[in-house]
């Protein structure tokens, strides 16, 4: 006698996916799709990953027994390096749209990126402010990637403690609110 598992392990292996995880379509098709997605993404390119989780986000389809493998591949792929930042950036930014935000995730995420935030661009850092504001999770090593994101000069040495972006406290703007409170290094602009 075949275990529930091992069916859907069959069945997953039986069905064929598209040539891109950006050519699901609908819900149902992702639904379908799922044993054989999560069977596939041990195998799935850094570029498949983002994809996949692009697909999920744009289609609303959230699977937490899907999910819980592709964080598996997500954090080994990032410490590995086969992400680029603009990547790791996509599925971080679609993670945060589907509430789909794993903290082990996001933390070799944002190690990751520490060391090259002096080649992300304006645009990546104060995206990474906003989605990091987004998360909400406050580490040590959380504040030191904050920090870097609003102090390291850009590319060309360009200062950007002189731009107001990147001085403004991401937590405020989008609860109205911030959890360091008087502590907070960061401006709180008027409401």
């Amino acid at each position: 006698e075949l275990s529930e598992t091992t069916g859907d392990a069959i069945a997953a292996q039986k069905i064929q996916l598209p040539a891109s995880m950006r050519d699901i379509e609908t819900f149902s098709e992702f639904l379908r799709l799922s044993p054989a997605i999560q069977d596939a993404a041990m195998r799935m390119s850094a570029e498949e990953l983002t994809a996949l989780c692009e697909t999920a986000a744009r289609l609303k389809f959230y699977d937490g027994e899907l999910f819980e493998a592709v964080f598996v591949h997500l954090r080994c792929r990032i410490r590995w390096g086969q992400f680029d930042i603009t990547q790791v950036t996509a599925v971080a930014s679609h993670l945060v749209d589907l509430n789909a935000t794993d903290p082990e995730v996001f933390r070799d995420v944002t190690q990751w990126l520490l060391p090259r935030v002096g080649i992300m661009s304006k645009a990546q850092r104060l995206q990474w402010l906003k989605l990091m504001a987004a998360v909400g999770r406050r580490h040590d090593e959380d504040e030191d990637f904050e920090i870097a994101l609003r102090t390291t000069p850009l590319p060309g040495g360009i200062d950007v403690t002189s731009s107001d972006d990147f001085m403004v406290c991401w937590d405020f703007v989008r609860t109205g609110s911030c959890p360091r409170g008087d502590s907070c290094r960061w401006n709180h602009p008027a409401k």
